[in-house]
C-alpha cells in the first residue's frame, strides 16, 4: 500500500498495522518531512483519526486538514481523483469529503472468537464480511463471503465499481475466483485488484 499511494501523488506514507498505530509524533515527523504549507492527511483507521487531529493543531508549519478516512479505500478513491494542481484548497478539500462520502467500504478478516453480532452467528475461524459496525455475513470460506458481499451490495445499490484490496494471506486463485464471478454476473461493473502486503485484513472491498 505505501508503493502505491506514494506512486499516486502522496509525499509521506505513515507505515502501521493491525497492532501498532502512527502516534502524534509519527505524524508530526511526516508534517515535517513534506515541507509543504499546505497538508492533507488521510489517517485510513478509525483509531488513528483523533491522533491526526491533536497533531494538526499542534503543528506550527503550515496548515493541515485530516480527512478522516477510516480504510485505505477512502484515501486510495480521493487519491485516484485528486487534482493536485489545484489553487483553491478549501474548494479541493470539500470535492475530497464528497469523493470520500461516495465510498462503500467493506471489510473481509477471520473471526478471533465465537460469537452473536446483531443476530449473525460467527464461529471461530469464520471469515466475517462487515461495514462500520454492521456485519452483512459470515462463512467457513473467504471466497464464498467475497462473493456474497459482491452480490449483496451491487444488487441492492446502483454503485459500478468495486476495487478489491487483497491481504497478503490472500492466494490468486481466490482473487480470480472474485473476477470470474463479477465479469460473468455483473459485466457492467469495473472491478480492479490490488495486492498488498497487509495483514490487518484478508479482503478490503470499495464499492463506488
Amino acid at each position: 500500500v505505501r508503493d502505491l499511494f506514494l506512486n499516486m501523488g502522496a509525499d509521506v506514507v505513515i507505515c502501521g498495522d493491525k497492532n501498532s498505530q502512527p502516534s502524534t509524533k509519527d505524524f508530526l515527523k511526516a508534517f515535517e518531512t513534506t515541507g509543504a504549507k499546505e497538508i492533507f492527511v488521510f489517517p485510513n483507521s478509525k483509531n488513528s483519526n483523533l491522533v491526526a487531529l491533536q497533531a494538526g493543531g499542534f503543528y506550527a508549519g503550515g496548515s493541515v486538514t485530516v480527512f478522516e478516512s477510516k480504510s485505505v479505500a477512502e484515501c486510495y478513491a480521493a487519491l485516484s481523483m485528486m487534482d493536485f494542481e489545484a489553487e483553491d484548497k478549501t474548494e479541493l478539500a470539500e470535492e475530497i469529503r464528497q469523493i470520500m462520502a461516495n465510498v462503500y467500504p467493506v471489510v473481509i478478516s477471520r473471526a478471533s472468537r465465537d460469537s452473536n453480532f446483531g443476530g449473525t452467528e460467527i464461529s471461530r475461524d469464520d471469515f466475517v464480511a462487515f461495514t462500520g459496525s454492521d456485519v452483512l455475513c459470515a462463512a467457513r470460506e473467504r471466497i464464498a463471503v467475497a462473493v456474497r458481499t459482491v452480490e449483496t451490495v451491487l444488487r441492492e445499490s446502483d454503485r459500478d465499481t468495486v476495487t478489491l484490496f487483497a491481504g497478503k494471506s490472500v492466494p490468486q486463485e481466490e482473487l480470480d475466483s472474485v473476477s470470474a464471478y463479477v465479469e460473468k454476473h455483473y459485466p457492467l461493473t469495473d472491478l480492479d485488484i490490488i495486492a498488498t502486503d497487509t495483514d490487518s485484513f484478508d479482503l478490503l472491498l470499495s464499492f463506488e
